[in-house]
């Protein structure tokens, strides 16, 4: 998955970061939100997530259509890869836990899963 934004968090346990929002890209090259994930990492891995992520800030969403009322949200493009293990995609993930950053990964190569 795509990494297209971030909610951070204020709490200490949480290296600064309550959710990634992610997508992949659908036929038409469009970044379509998948999704929110906020499990599966360490406070170090949160904590370098948001100072990658806010080095990459874009003052408007990736994703088309525009991602759901996400309140705090901030917007980054498009460049940063996830390994996301999910239970099932039905348009949106279910259940998914961030497993790391693939760090090589081309951002544009990322596809919708198949439901």
């Amino acid at each position: 998955m795509v990494v297209g934004g971030f909610i951070p968090s204020t709490a200490p346990h949480r290296g600064g970061l309550g959710a990634l929002l992610v997508g992949a890209y659908d036929a038409d090259g469009q970044l379509r939100y998948c999704g929110h994930v906020s499990t599966g990492t360490t406070h170090r891995t949160r904590a370098d997530l948001v100072e990658r992520l806010t080095a990459l800030e874009q003052p408007l969403t990736p994703f088309t259509p525009l991602a759901p009322d996400v309140r705090g949200a901030r917007w980054v493009r498009p460049t940063v890869v996830v390994d996301i293990e999910y239970r099932q995609f039905t348009g949106k993930l279910r259940h998914p836990t961030l497993k790391g950053v693939l760090a090589d990964a081309d951002s544009d190569a990322v596809s919708l899963p198949t439901q």
